[in-house]
């Protein structure tokens, strides 16, 4: 790739996080992702290099906000006031920016100069340390994916796909000394990277399709595209759709009977509602890495507090099919066919900056909330909740069970392949 000509401020919106404070990292980050790739590999260097400046700046304000709010809360003396200290969390605006911000703009002010940011720096080694790591990780990881995009003959599995436009990280968790998920748009379209093997996606898949050669159309699982290649793999980008009618949404949950079906029997957990994309009568499952079976001890195991211990032997274990105990770590639906809307849970919590850009600015663990949607089937832009549909999906589970077992010899010599020996 031709070096980036960025030599005006990086346009990224203002966060109300002492944005400032971050610059240093941000140019690192442009001037040697500038040097990634080939000439020829990247549509738009300028607007490539800001997609991953984009994401990249909100995880450093990820692991530096709490630090910066500190020094700014510090900085006030012990006996200084600030906005919403007495007010809780659903009385906080998240942002603050039109409301006073004196104290805040002072001290931002102060931690956007290099003389500031080391006095603080000094005082946090482990700070910089980290921030350093992240910038060069995210590098890496960038690098990484253009080498894999050429290196891995995508057109040949995925067809065309043109040259990479932008690269755009997830906010999920990070694998493989902090490689992260990402969402690569070549000019014909997307796919996702993932930094890790693909290759229980790529089991299930062959599974699936074992049980698509002996069904119906109605009975039949949409797959998604997935290439393993080793260390690393890819996979289609799959978009929500609506569905056209109820009919289809009918179809749509029998179809999730028979995925349910399919994974209880591998004891495959964590079918989250994140897992599953509702793309018209089309259940999609994504990010199938958990083909495992979690055996509790119920006298030692923490988690047994949750209750989470009963779901073991059960079908519920894949947490496809809503699940709830309150008190613990399953207080909120997040099943794959759980819910529509916004669950809050009072177990998780986040960490979060309210207040933002103004003099009240805190850090606060935050219930974290789930916001549910692209895996509910929806018509007319109204969503459809499974509890109508039960009968479907039972109907679709004992159909996938027949089909299991009138296919188990030729799905028992797919799971024995040598090609899934890891």
């Amino acid at each position: 790739m031709q070096p980036s000509t960025l030599t005006r401020p990086f346009d990224l919106e203002d966060l109300g996080v002492f944005d400032g404070f971050y610059r240093p990292w941000l140019e690192r980050a442009a001037a040697e992702l500038s040097t990634l790739g080939e000439q020829e590999q990247i549509v738009d260097p300028d607007q490539f290099v800001l997609s991953v400046l984009a994401d990249l700046r909100l995880r450093l304000v990820a692991l530096a906000s709490k630090s910066l709010i500190w020094s700014y809360r510090t900085a006030q003396g012990s006996g200084a006031e600030f906005p919403f200290d007495d007010q809780t969390i659903d009385q906080i605006p998240l942002d603050g920016r039109h409301l006073p911000r004196e104290r805040y703009d002072r001290h931002h002010a102060e931690l956007s100069t290099s003389a500031g940011r080391r006095n603080l720096l000094d005082r946090l080694p482990l700070l910089e340390q980290l921030l350093d790591e992240t910038v060069t990780a995210r590098v890496r990881l960038v690098g990484e994916i253009l080498t894999a995009s050429t290196r891995d003959d995508l057109a040949a599995h995925f067809g065309p796909l043109g040259r990479v436009c932008t690269v755009r990280t997830s906010d999920g968790d990070t694998h493989n000394f902090g490689r992260q998920v990402a969402i690569v748009s070549f000019e014909e379209r997307q796919l996702v990277y993932k930094p890790h093997s693909l290759l229980t996606d790529c089991l299930i898949t062959e599974l699936a399709r074992v049980l698509n050669h002996s069904s119906e159309v109605i009975d039949q699982l949409p797959l998604v595209k997935s290439l393993d290649a080793g260390d690393h793999g890819w996979q289609e980008f799959i978009t929500s759709d609506q569905c056209n009618s109820m009919a289809e949404v009918a179809v749509f949950y029998h179809r999730a009977g028979i995925w349910l079906a399919l994974l209880a029997a591998l004891g495959v957990t964590d079918i989250h509602f994140e897992n599953l994309i509702a793309s018209g009568a089309q259940p999609y499952l994504v990010d199938l890495e958990t083909l495992c079976r979690w055996v509790g001890q119920p006298d030692t195991d923490e988690v047994k507090k949750s209750a989470l211990v009963e779901l073991r032997d059960s079908v519920l274990n894949t947490l496809m099919l809503p699940v709830k105990f309150p008190n613990g770590a399953a207080d909120t639906n997040m099943a794959a066919l759980g819910t529509t809307g916004c669950e809050v849970s009072g177990f998780w919590s986040s960490r979060g900056v309210v207040a933002r850009g103004c003099d009240g600015i805190r850090y606060l663990e935050i219930p974290s909330a789930f916001e549910h949607g692209a895996n509910i089937p929806g018509l007319n832009n109204q969503p459809k909740p499974a509890q109508p549909f039960v009968e479907e999906i039972r109907r679709g589970f004992e159909r996938g069970i027949r089909i299991i077992e009138e296919s188990a010899t030729d799905l028992i010599d797919i799971i024995r392949d040598e090609r899934f020996d890891r």
